[in-house]
């Protein structure tokens, strides 16, 4: 039977600790989708710009309905929303 002091006996959780990996990560993956510098007309998919912009996929998808974010381009061969790298970027530095 389990009473209220049992949740004592786990361990310590550190949130600020698990907050700041995460904000690591998210500069990494960042950095490993930095594609402008490369090529600013590559298309990149929805769950990317959500990576680069710290949003959720839902949450641009909102924004683009409102007319506050870049208008995407749907693919061809997937039925699936594109954005332009570098309309991302120049939307990230206007909105910094």
């Amino acid at each position: 039977m389990l009473n209220r002091l049992t949740i004592i006996d786990f361990p310590y959780i550190n949130l600020k600790e698990i907050v700041l990996e995460t904000q690591e990560l998210l500069i990494e993956l960042r950095k490993m989708l930095d594609l402008n510098k490369q090529n600013p007309t590559k298309l990149i998919t929805r769950s990317q710009a959500s990576v680069l912009i710290g949003k959720s996929p839902a949450t641009i998808a909102r924004w683009e309905a409102k007319g506050n974010f870049p208008k995407s381009k749907r693919s061809n061969t997937k039925c699936q929303a594109m954005y332009v790298q570098g309309e991302i970027d120049n939307w990230i530095k206007s909105n910094a």
